[in-house]
C-alpha cells in the first residue's frame, strides 16, 4: 500500500494537482494517525482482556 501511495503522489504532483510539500504533509498525518489508532487497539485490547 505504501507503494501504491507514493505512485499517486507522484502523479498528483506531473500533474500539478499538489505541491510536493502536500504529499509529503499528508503522508506525515497518516503515519501519524495511523500509529495513533494502533496505539489505541492495542490499549484497548489491553482493557478487555483485563476485564475478562
Amino acid at each position: 500500500m505504501w507503494g501504491l501511495s507514493m505512485l499517486t503522489g507522484f502523479s498528483r504532483v506531473w500533474v500539478g494537482h499538489h505541491y510536493p510539500s502536500d504529499i509529503v504533509r499528508s503522508a506525515f498525518v497518516g503515519s501519524l494517525t495511523s500509529m495513533a489508532v494502533d496505539k489505541a487497539v492495542c490499549l484497548l485490547k489491553r482493557m478487555n482482556q483485563k476485564i475478562k
